[in-house]
């Protein structure tokens, strides 16, 4: 929402579970934790809850039906109003040799604490094509990936963080892409286009967003990897002040166990 440069840190918390029932049902849930906090008052601090209920359903060994429930709630630390948001969406997917097809459609309703703001409503959608390559790499755990994958993905819904209640619709098509060079060293791009329709502060505004980047990742041991992304952004705003040009690089650490591996 701002164009101003101001230091924050971001933390997130997800624990997730997934349970087959039999091979047609399967139940998944997850919670998840989200914190931006500003350094030196820069800007409002934001929290977030959410809970995920996802049930699954396989019609065959190629395609499958889903339905998400998400409720969460999000909270500031200065004037923008809290809210409670739920969201509901019904999901299929196809897979037709190495290229899986995804489509849905929801709804969303966004409740604020503040009286002095409407209720937000409206669709959700989406449609998505990925695809893997046929050879595959094992790693130290022998877990078996695509040696490379490429994705193309069109969605709208609404933004979670709106400081002074800047909240837009988004429309978005990204395009994804991975290679890896061994069972260690991995690498990835994405392109972006996005366009974002504001909705309550200010409810005129609208933004194109521009974003390419690359990341290098390395598995330094079992689990944990390290990685290093570089990029940049462009965004043009019809309102005076927010358009700007960002370059950008992020040094990443991932952990991730599978519980379920033997």
């Amino acid at each position: 929402n701002d164009v101003g440069r101001q230091e924050y840190t971001t933390n997130a918390f997800t624990p997730s579970i997934y349970y087959d029932f039999g091979n047609k049902f399967g139940i998944g849930a997850r919670y998840q934790n989200s914190l931006v906090n500003y350094n030196q008052g820069g800007g409002e601090d934001y929290s977030e809850n959410r809970g995920t209920l996802d049930l699954f359903y396989n019609l065959n060994r190629s395609s499958a039906v889903y339905l998400d429930y998400q409720i969460w709630q999000g909270a500031y630390s200065g004037q923008s109003s809290n809210y409670l948001s739920n969201e509901i969406s019904l999901n299929a997917s196809k897979q037709f040799n190495y290229f899986t097809f995804t489509a849905g459609a929801g709804y969303y309703l966004r409740q604020f604490s503040d009286s002095g703001y409407d209720d937000i409503s409206g669709l959700t959608w989406k449609l998505m094509i990925d695809g893997k390559s046929r050879s595959e790499i094992s790693d130290d755990g022998d877990t078996k990936k695509p040696r490379s994958f490429v994705g193309l993905a069109l969605v709208h819904d609404l933004n979670n963080y709106g400081s002074g209640n800047s909240y837009y619709a988004a429309t978005r098509l990204q395009l994804k892409g991975g290679y890896r060079f061994g069972p260690k060293l991995s690498a990835q791009g994405m392109a972006l286009y996005q366009y974002s329709d504001y909705q309550l502060n200010p409810s005129n505004r609208a933004d194109n967003l521009y974003v390419l980047s690359a990341e290098v990742s390395y598995e330094v041991i079992r689990n944990l990897t390290v990685g290093l992304e570089g990029g940049y952004r462009n965004q043009n705003s019809d309102v005076a002040g927010q358009s700007y040009d960002d370059v950008f690089i992020m040094a990443k650490v991932g952990y991730s166990y599978n519980f379920g591996h033997k």
